[in-house]
């Protein structure tokens, strides 16, 4: 039995398609017999002036039922636009949602669904207003041109360098022209086959995914990488995964909001010859924008971390095609970083092992008692001896003089005559 491997979501949006077109389908072509049988007039029922209003948007008569501007959505008419609907929802949502995750997918779907619906159904009124037609009251919002607008522009943000082989090699188209083909050809089929309602819808998806890709979507890189299978019938390129493996480098707190790339910016989704007309008015418009408080200017940080994300996450998650050049450069670099990491994993090793034999050397080795230090004694210094003296009797003036009285008498009586007396 033949198994599909497809995520939850994308196989909610495939069965929604599925069960949405052939509901519609039924009651449209019930009633059209319904009408037919009973119609006596000679004016024949038109299938197309049959709507389904709570399932598909109709201006005139979808006001009271607002879950149909995300039901609209999923609702083919035809059975060429239902088999290029399932294509692009098991191709692109299965990719995206294996890229981005289930919650950012379901926020993508989301707004991919309702904003562009939301924007034709106003314009549609505008148009009655102003001159009062009765086709753009009763014109029939659905398909899924606008959802397959806005995942081309994801494309553009994720793998623009990627080319999209069909029929065997006949026709090669890089990812990064797909947008303005894309609008080209449906803006043709509105003026040449008054496809109105689907060019509107082409250019208010692609408007729509823009503005939330570039300046809203809060996009991170995990660190584990979730599920993949290589098959060669898928048209994008498979996402790296190992199975919930980390790849190395990633950070989960890691996050940016918006993509302010240079390779993201509005002109580039167009050719050389009408980027720089184009460059000039959406950079007006936006410093419009920005002077409202409507957006926040980009800073030379924010353009150099989109630029380094996109790169990262080319070389983490998307894989080289099989034999050319770059997957053989590929392989080569990642055989050396897989020797690079061995290496240092093993010096590490080595390393670790080192530092516990010295830790048990030193463990081993005995520890000598350490001796309390004494305190050092002062030796004193010498000094000379100091001589002593006695202290001196002094008698009193009486005894003084009895004294010399004494000495004078036991000494005798003289009597010194000078030589000039005897003369």
């Amino acid at each position: 039995m033949l198994r599909v491997n497809l995520p939850p979501l994308t196989r909610v949006a495939l069965v929604l398609c599925v069960a949405l077109s052939a509901v519609v389908a039924l009651l449209r072509y019930s009633a059209y017999y319904a009408l037919s049988s009973g119609n006596t007039s000679d004016k024949p029922v038109s299938l197309a002036s049959i709507y389904v209003a709570y399932l598909t948007v109709v201006p005139g008569a979808s006001i009271v039922f607002p879950w149909a501007f995300f039901t609209a959505t999923f609702v083919e008419q035809s059975v060429w636009a239902f088999t290029v609907s399932l294509a692009t929802i098991y191709h692109a949502a299965k990719y995206c949602e294996r890229v981005w995750g289930h919650a950012e997918l379901a926020r993508f779907l989301a707004i991919m669904t309702i904003v562009p619906n939301f924007a034709v159904f106003l314009a549609c009124l505008l148009v009655f207003a102003l001159t009062g037609n009765t086709d753009a009251e009763f014109a029939t919002i659905c398909g899924s041109v606008a959802l397959q607008s806005g995942f081309l522009v994801a494309f553009k943000q994720l793998v623009p360098e990627h080319t999209v082989v069909l029929f065997r090699g006949i026709i090669k188209i890089r990812v990064k022209h797909l947008p303005a083909l894309f609008l080209l050809f449906y803006t043709l089929l509105g003026v040449v086959f008054h496809a109105r309602i689907n060019a509107c819808l082409t250019w208010a998806g692609f408007f729509t995914a823009w503005i939330y890709l570039r300046f809203y979507r809060v996009s991170s890189i995990s660190p584990v990488s979730d599920f993949y299978i290589n098959s060669p019938t898928v048209l994008l390129p498979a996402p790296v995964t190992g199975g919930g493996t980390q790849i190395p480098g990633a950070s989960s707190t890691t996050t940016t909001r918006g993509d302010a790339s240079d390779t993201f910016s509005l002109a580039n989704f167009f050719p050389d010859a009408v980027s720089p007309l184009i460059a000039r008015v959406s950079d007006r418009t936006f410093a419009f924008l920005v002077r409202m408080h409507l957006c926040s200017p980009f800073s030379l940080e924010d353009v150099e971390a989109s630029n380094l994300r996109n790169g990262q996450f080319r070389q983490r998650f998307v894989q080289p095609l099989p034999g050319s050049v770059r997957a053989e450069a590929e392989r080569r670099r990642a055989l050396a970083l897989k020797a690079l990491d061995q290496r240092l994993s093993q010096s590490r090793k080595e390393a670790v092992v080192q530092q516990q034999q010295q830790q048990q050397q030193q463990q081993q080795q005995p520890q000598q008692p350490q001796q309390p230090q004494q305190p050092q004694q002062q030796v004193p210094v010498p000094q000379p001896p100091q001589l002593m003296q006695q202290p001196q009797y002094t008698q009193p003036p009486q005894q003084q003089a009895e004294q010399a009285d004494v000495a004078i008498a036991s000494l005798g009586e003289t009597n010194f005559v000078p030589d000039d007396a005897h003369s």
